[in-house]
């Protein structure tokens, strides 16, 4: 898909406005070293989401598989309807009304339905639905709907990093690459895929929770309940992963020692394993270890059929907790380490090895500057909680190389943000004053 003329005039636009009024209000910060460095984020993001386009234009040249065009593509279909039936276009975008009706326009897109319904919530329908809703604003631009998902999600984290220098000591700049700057991270959250508007979501809830146990105040919830919103239909097991701790950390008194945090959070580890044990004997529906037991053999089934040159061997899974717990240790290290250096073949699999070994090298120095007497102790086990949920939910199902390392990129920036919140490194470099708005 080439752009027109009139398209990119319209990204330009948009990323002008945004970046002046990033640059010229306190949005970006109430400093000049905050402004440059959000400002410079911003056009990062703009130039990899450019190199992104390129490389599923001219090197991934299959739009029928690639994610920057299928829910695209999708999405202008809806945005058609704008100008043709404005009521059915509103009743797509907003998911309300439309019934039987709105089925014939539901067959015209390609991903409105999933190849896998796990029964849960269908994200695919959210990416499709936030293009549509920004199609009008930039003129059917894909560059400028780019140009949007990168401007919220570079204030999503600038609230995020507002709020945890409010509550929390530590060395702005080192917070501000490790959650940020993971080529990973900068890569699938630089295109119209499903990763902007989760991470995006996932640093609204973090942001938020850190301001409300400090001090409830409605603007603050409201963010909170709109990021959770945003991350569970972005990527539902994820918004779950990260929902669950966060109510730990909500519900931990201020005064908690280390050994009751960790209880806590031990405890809500037998919790989750009891609910799953018995929320399908309750809602068969809601069969988790059998769901996750099918998408397993899916990406089995999608391995196979394909020839994925990536594929690795994962053992067949008994569909219940025991048989999740007996893959655990094996996907935890599957997601965190594959693929391995013997295994790469594309530039795209060594770019992985490549940080893997970044971050293991990262985890072992951390690890060993870890500080006993932690005043960011919660958090960091909040954020550990989910890491390693996520990390072994997507290591026992995914046997795709190339797709776990998207599976483990929403991890990375919070997984390694918590092991320097718990290192030393985080007290010793001056707090940076910051003023923000409450």
């Amino acid at each position: 898909m080439e752009p027109s003329l009139i398209h990119i005039l319209s990204a330009l636009v948009w990323a002008t406005l945004l970046g002046l009024m990033g640059w010229r209000t306190s949005l970006w910060g109430p400093t000049p070293g905050e402004r440059r460095l959000f400002s410079g984020l911003f056009f990062l993001k703009l130039l990899v989401g450019i190199g992104v386009w390129a490389v599923y234009t001219f090197y991934y040249t299959d739009p029928a598989t690639a994610d920057i065009y299928r829910f695209f593509h999708d999405s202008e279909i809806v945005y058609s309807l704008l100008f043709e039936k404005p009521g059915v276009y509103l009743n797509i975008v907003t998911g309300i009304g439309g019934g039987d009706e709105l089925l014939p326009y539901y067959d015209l897109m390609n991903n409105w339905y999933k190849s896998f319904d796990d029964g849960f919530i269908n994200e695919n329908r959210t990416l499709i639905r936030a293009n549509a809703l920004l199609l009008p604003l930039t003129g059917g631009s894909y560059f400028g709907n780019l140009v949007l998902f990168s401007f919220l999600g570079v204030w999503a984290q600038r609230y995020l990093l507002s709020s945890l220098g409010k509550g929390f000591t530590f060395s702005f700049l080192p917070a501000f690459v490790l959650l940020n700057l993971w080529p990973s991270e900068l890569f699938w959250t630089s295109a119209l895929m499903k990763e902007p508007l989760l991470m995006g979501g996932m640093a609204l809830c973090v942001g938020a929770a850190v301001r409300l146990r400090a001090r409830f105040s409605f603007p603050h919830g409201a963010l909170f309940l709109a990021g959770m919103l945003l991350t569970l239909f972005s990527k539902f097991y994820v918004g779950i992963a990260l929902l669950f701790p966060l109510l730990v950390y909500f519900s931990s008194p201020k005064k908690s020692t280390a050994g009751q945090l960790v209880f806590s959070y031990l405890a809500l580890g037998i919790v989750l394993l009891g609910l799953l044990h018995y929320a399908g004997q309750w809602f068969p529906a809601y069969d988790i270890p059998g769901v996750i037991a099918a998408k397993k053999q899916a990406f089995a089934n999608v391995a196979e059929a394909t020839g994925a040159g990536s594929a690795f061997y994962i053992p067949p899974m008994e569909p219940t907790v025991w048989g999740m717990m007996q893959l655990a240790p094996q996907g935890l290290v599957n997601a965190l380490f594959r693929p391995f250096p013997q295994d790469a073949s594309g530039v795209m699999e060594w770019a992985a090895v490549l940080e893997n070994m970044l971050f293991a090298g990262l985890m072992l120095f951390l690890l060993f500057q870890f500080r006993k007497k932690n005043k960011n102790l919660n958090l960091c086990l909040t954020l550990l909680f989910f890491s390693l949920l996520v990390l072994v939910l997507g290591g026992i199902t995914v046997n795709i190389s190339g797709a776990l390392m998207r599976y483990k990129m929403p991890v990375l920036p919070y997984l390694s943000f918590a092991l320097f919140l718990a290192s030393k490194y985080a007290e010793e470099i001056p707090k940076p004053s910051f003023s923000d708005t409450e």
